[in-house]
């Protein structure tokens, strides 16, 4: 008839269950925590290379917005001729705790950065890849191999203007997009002529060759004459370059920056400048290779104006 007469109720304690639930949030969390706090950038990614997880390190090191990286596949940061090298990796993978190797890594801009990836296999079928920026490592090796060689080449009297030729394509290959001019400033200390620059558009480097120094003129002939850093970041908006900036932006330059040549006597020598076709400002890694490579070009000019003297 419909009448209500009983209920069966069956009941299981679930505590340990509930226990293990909280054990593995809690686990998660702490592996969040850890993940987040590292300077390194660490990607969770599955087999497809798409990632599922990453830290605040690793936006930072793609250079895009940290809710945009879940879902990026991981080969968009390899170079197009490298991609295949993922799935192999995966392969040499298995049967091992970890995989160890260095790459170039390609940021949203297209700025290629070296890194050193350690990708181990984890629960579930994914992948944890840890990569650490070795840039500064890189750099660093790159430059005291550059150094041996110019140093060699002052040692066996190379002439001047290849030596100086030398450490604007040693800056430029250390420091990407770069074009590197070196300028010498003659024995009335007030005019600056080409000393060196093999990727400074021609019409450009013609049009400077012989100028006055002064105290607003240009990146260079500011340096020169104020025996101080001159940095330009933007060459379209700076006042420096009133007398110059069409000049330079016809030849495609948008940014200089200019560091005086000093001699061991503390006199200025010249200029060492480095050009960049879109505005922009020096990195703490770009003034590490300014102190050193100044260094190395007074050193190359202080010995070819003593053997010049001692042949006078």
């Amino acid at each position: 008839s419909g009448e209500f007469l009983s209920t069966l109720c069956t009941l299981r304690d679930v505590t340990e269950r509930k226990c293990a639930e909280e054990k593995l949030r809690k686990s998660e969390e702490k592996y969040r925590d850890l993940i987040e706090i590292s300077p390194d950038a660490i990607y969770v990614v599955d087999a497809n290379g798409i990632c599922l997880l990453g830290n605040r390190a690793s936006a930072e090191l793609a250079g895009i917005p940290r809710a945009e990286l879940v879902g990026t596949p991981v080969t968009d940061t390899y170079l197009p001729e490298e991609r295949h090298l993922f799935q192999e990796r995966l392969k040499k993978l298995k049967g091992k705790s970890a995989l160890r190797f260095e790459r170039k890594f390609v940021r949203k801009n297209g700025e290629i950065v070296p890194v050193e990836v350690s990708v181990s296999a984890i629960r579930g079928g994914y992948f944890q890849a840890i990569l650490r920026d070795i840039s500064k490592r890189k750099q660093g090796e790159a430059l005291l191999a550059g150094e041996k060689r110019l140093l060699e080449m002052v040692a066996k009297g190379d002439s001047l203007s290849a030596i100086l030729d030398a450490i604007c394509r040693l800056v430029e290959e250390l420091c990407s997009g770069c074009l590197c001019s070196i300028l010498l400033l003659d024995s009335s200390g007030k005019r600056l002529w080409h000393g060196a620059g093999p990727s400074i558009p021609k019409p450009y480097s013609e049009a400077i060759d012989g100028f006055v120094i002064g105290p607003n003129v240009g990146s260079c002939g500011s340096a020169a004459y104020r025996a101080e850093q001159v940095i330009v970041s933007d060459i379209a908006a700076d006042p420096l370059w009133a007398h110059y900036r069409d000049l330079a932006l016809a030849n495609g330059l948008r940014a200089c920056w200019s560091t005086p040549i000093f001699s061991s006597e503390n006199r200025v020598l010249g200029t060492f400048a480095m050009y960049y076709r879109e505005p922009r400002s020096p990195a703490p890694r770009h003034h590490d290779v300014i102190e050193q490579i100044t260094h190395l070009a007074s050193i190359a000019v202080e010995r070819n104006r003593a053997e010049e003297a001692l042949r006078q």
